[in-house]
C-alpha cells in the first residue's frame, strides 16, 4: 500500500457516505474509472455476479496483475499458464466464452521450449484480452443503465456490497483445512477517513519525489508513506487482486491435495514445515486415504535460522508423522513438456507433477520495486540494504541524504521487530505523529519515545501487560505448527489486530496524532466542484441489501 498524504479542504457531509446522485453524473463514467476506483469496482463486481459474468473482470485483473507486477522470467510464465488454465482451457474453473482459445493454445505451443518473457505472455493473451475488454464495455453499459434506472426514481438508492479489507492470517491451515475460516475484515472508511482510494499499480516516483506514476498517471503528495509490505515467492501470499480468484486458486490447491497420494514441497523454513506437518496430519487424520510428504531443502537442516534445539525439535517431530525430510538439495533445474513439469534435484532425483503435487514455499520477497526502479533524479535505491528492505530512521522516514518526506513502515523496513500486522499499525501511528509534527515545524519523534510504542520483539499473546493470555517461550512461539492450541493463540493475533484497527482508543498502539487542521489561508480557498462528479455517487453500504 501507498499512502499519500494532503489536505482535504472540502468540506464534509453530514452524511458520511451520501451525496446526491444525477444521471449525468453516472452516465459519464467510464469502465477505465470503474477499475481504479473502489467504490465503483464492487458495485460492478456484484451486478456482475448477480449475472454470472464475475470471471470476465476477473480475468482483465488477472493480465493486469501480469503485465505490472515484478518477478523473474519463471514467475511470469507461471502467472501465463494460472490464466490459462482458471479462465480459457477447456472446462477451466472460471472458462471464459471466448473465440480465441485455439489462438492461445497454439501460441503457447510455440513457445513449449522457449523461456517467455513478460512481452511474450502480453502478446499470447492479447486477443484474448480484446474480446473480454469489448464483452465488458457492454456489461458496463447495461450496469449503467440499470444505475440511471434507480436514480430516476426517488426510492432508490445505489448499493454496494462492503467495501473491506479481508485480513487472513491462516493461510496454510486454510489450504489444508478449507472449512475453517480464518478471515478477519474491515470496512476502509474504517482507517480512511479524509482520503480516496485508488485501485492501481504504483510504478515510479518522479519530479523530485513530489509524484507517483499510478496507472500511467501522475499522483502528486505532500508525504508519502511506502507500506509494500512482502510476498511468499510461492502460491500462498497472493496479490491478487480480486478475492475470489484467489479463493478459486486456494479451492484448487486444497482440492489437489487432499487427492494427491504424493506432495513436494520445496523449501524447509518455518512455511514449508509448517506445511508439511498440516498436510500429513490431516491425511493420517482420515482413514481412506494417506497422503505420502517430501520436503526437500538446499541446506543441511530444517528451519536453519532458527536455534539448533528448535532445530532439531522441529525435524524430528516432521519425521515421526511420515514427513520425508531431503536435505542437501537444490532443485537445478524445471522442465516442462507434454502437459508435465518435472523438477529436478541436485542428487540426481527426479520430481514429475504426474507423481506429485508441488508447493514452493521458498522464502519472502520484499516488495521495493517502486524504489529500486525509481527514476526520479536523486537516486532512491541508495536507501536500499543489501536484502532489498528500505534503511530507516528511528523516526521511519527513509535514510535518504536529501528527502524527510517520504516514510516507510512494515515488512519492508530493516527495523528489527517481529514482522506483524500490529507491529505495521505501531509504525502507522509513529508516521502519522512525525507528519503532523513535520507541519508543525516540529522535530518528528524516534518509535518508543514521548508515547509511541517502540517496535515489538514479540507478539502480542506474549505481552501480558497489553492483554496477552500467556508467555510463551521463543521455542513455542516460533513452532506454533507442532501444537494446534498454538495455533488458537496466533489466531487471538490476529483478533486483537482486529480490535486495534477498529479502536483508535486503544492504548497498546501507542499516542495517536490530534486531527491536523489546514492552514488558515487554506481553508478560505474554495474547491471548484465539477459538474459530473464520480465522488457525489450516493453509495450506501448495506451487507443486508442486493445492488440494483
Amino acid at each position: 500500500m501507498l499512502g499519500k498524504i494532503k489536505y482535504n479542504h472540502s468540506r464534509k457531509s453530514s452524511q458520511s457516505s451520501a451525496s446526491v446522485v444525477s444521471t449525468c453524473q453516472i452516465s459519464n463514467i467510464t469502465l477505465y474509472d470503474a477499475l481504479k476506483d473502489p467504490t465503483l469496482l464492487h458495485s460492478f463486481e456484484f451486478y456482475l455476479k448477480k449475472h454470472w459474468s464475475q470471471e470476465y473482470l476477473m480475468f482483465i485483473k488477472a493480465v493486469n496483475q501480469l503485465r505490472h507486477e515484478a518477478g523473474q522470467l519463471k514467475d511470469i510464465e507461471d502467472t501465463l499458464l494460472r490464466i490459462y488454465h482458471n479462465f480459457i482451457e477447456t472446462d477451466s474453473p472460471m472458462e471464459l466464452n471466448v473465440t480465441t482459445k485455439k489462438e492461445v493454445e497454439d501460441k503457447l505451443n510455440s513457445l513449449q521450449w522457449a523461456v517467455i518473457s513478460r512481452e511474450d505472455a502480453i502478446d499470447i493473451l492479447n486477443s484474448t484480452e480484446q474480446e473480454v475488454l469489448a464483452s465488458l464495455h457492454i456489461k458496463f453499459s447495461e450496469f449503467l443503465g440499470t444505475s440511471l434506472a434507480a436514480v430516476s426514481s426517488q426510492q432508490s438508492k445505489i448499493y454496494e456490497e462492503p467495501n473491506s479489507f479481508e485480513y487472513t492470517p491462516g493461510i496454510v491451515s486454510k489450504i489444508v483445512n478449507p472449512e475453517r475460516s480464518t478471515s478477519l475484515r474491515f470496512t476502509h472508511e474504517s482507517y480512511v477517513n479524509n482520503g480516496k482510494v485508488i485501485i492501481g499499480y504504483a510504478k515510479d516516483i518522479t519530479d523530485d519525489a513530489k509524484c507517483v506514476k499510478v496507472n500511467n498517471e501522475k499522483v502528486s503528495f505532500d508525504y508519502l508513506v511506502l507500506c509494500t509490505g512482502t510476498s511468499y515467492a510461492n502460491q500462498l501470499k497472493s496479490t491478487d487482486s480480486s478475492s475470489m480468484y484467489r479463493t478459486a486458486n486456494l479451492k484448487k490447491m486444497s482440492h489437489d491435495i487432499s487427492h494427491a497420494k504424493k506432495v513436494l514441497i520445496v523449501g524447509a523454513g518455518l512455511v514449508g514445515c509448517e506445511l508439511a506437518a498440516a498436510i500429513r496430519q490431516k491425511s493420517l487424520s482420515r482413514s481412506s486415504s494417506d497422503t505420502k510428504v517430501v520436503l526437500v531443502d538446499s541446506l543441511s537442516e530444517v528451519l536453519h535460522r532458527f536455534p539448533k534445539k528448535q532445530r532439531q525439535r522441529a525435524h524430528n517431530f516432521l519425521t515421526n508423522i511420515g514427513v520425508e525430510i531431503i536435505l542437501n538439495e537444490r532443485i537445478t533445474a524445471i522442465n516442462t513438456e507434454d502437459n508435465d513439469e518435472t523438477y529436478y534435484g541436485s542428487s540426481g532425483r527426479v520430481y514429475s507433477r504426474k507423481d506429485f503435487v508441488v508447493l514452493l514455499a521458498t522464502g519472502v520477497k520484499v516488495n521495493t520495486d517502486i524504489i529500486f526502479n525509481s527514476t526520479n533524479e536523486s537516486c532512491l535505491d541508495i536507501c536500499l540494504d543489501s536484502h532489498g528492505y528500505i534503511r530507516v530512521k528511528p523516526t521511519l522516514q527513509i535514510e535518504h541524504w536529501k528527502y524527510n518526506h517520504i516514510f516507510a513502515g512494515g515488512d519492508i523496513t530493516n527495523v528489527v521487530e517481529e514482522k506483524t500486522a500490529y507491529a505495521a499499525t505501531i509504525a502507522g501511528v509513529c508516521i502519522a505523529r512525525n507528519i503532523c509534527r513535520l507541519e508543525k515545524g516540529k522535530k518528528p519523534l524516534d518509535q518508543g519515545t514521548k508515547g509511541l510504542i517502540a517496535p515489538p520483539a514479540k507478539p502480542l499473546h506474549g505481552i501480558t501487560s497489553q492483554g496477552g493470555i500467556e508467555n510463551l517461550n521463543s521455542l513455542e512461539r516460533h513452532l506454533s505448527f507442532l501444537n494446534p492450541t498454538w495455533e488458537a493463540l496466533k489466531y487471538f493475533n490476529e483478533k486483537q489486530y482486529f480490535k486495534i484497527v477498529r479502536s483508535k482508543k486503544l492504548s497498546i498502539i501507542g499516542r495517536t496524532p490530534k486531527t491536523l487542521e489546514a492552514p488558515a489561508t487554506l481553508q478560505k480557498e474554495k474547491k471548484p466542484t465539477p459538474a459530473c462528479s464520480q465522488e457525489s455517487l450516493e453509495i450506501i453500504a448495506d451487507e443486508n441489501q442486493p445492488l440494483i
